[in-house]
């Protein structure tokens, strides 16, 4: 991440939470541990844009955007397999209709 902006949000969790920065440090510690650069960046830039001067904030933040890394992974791994001529056939069947009047004597005969 960008040392600027890092340093920009400790200084304000440090003024919004002096007698808690340890605590504070703690849990931004915790939150970065085992996360991409790119995700911890996107979740300080977040924090520094909505003005959110919190571990806590900054967990979820990064926590969101792990996720949606972990998504974007999962989705490139979806194997699409293409229409074959034996599912092309099963697409062209037509379920079985009924006539109305049928249903209509089973609820009659459950009177």
């Amino acid at each position: 991440p960008e040392p600027i902006i890092a340093k920009n949000f400790f200084e304000n969790i440090r003024i919004s939470k002096p007698r808690y920065i340890r605590d504070q440090l703690l849990i931004i510690k915790e939150a970065i541990k085992d996360q991409t650069t790119d995700t911890i960046e996107k979740g300080l830039n977040f924090c520094i844009k909505n003005k959110l001067y919190s571990a806590a904030d900054f967990k979820d933040a990064v926590k969101h955007y792990a996720k949606e890394q972990t998504r974007i992974v999962n989705d490139s791994n979806i194997e699409i397999k293409a229409l074959s001529l034996t599912s092309m056939e099963k697409i062209k069947t037509k379920p079985q209709v009924r006539d109305i009047l049928e249903y209509a004597d089973i609820i009659k005969s459950n009177m």
